[in-house]
């Protein structure tokens, strides 16, 4: 998602940035999944992995 969506959502602690694991980054990425895709057990899986 463009970061210009993501502000207020990031401001509240909603979102997080993934932190890049090599260097300097150009371009930010932001992750949205809807509760109700969280019921799939592979789509939770990689929620929690993506946060842990």
């Amino acid at each position: 998602m463009p970061e210009f969506l993501c502000q207020e959502y990031i401001a509240k602690g909603e979102l997080v940035e993934l932190p890049s694991p090599i260097g300097a980054r150009e371009i930010t990425y932001y992750l949205i999944w809807l509760p109700s895709a969280l019921r799939q057990v592979r789509e939770a899986h990689a929620h929690q992995t993506l946060l842990n």
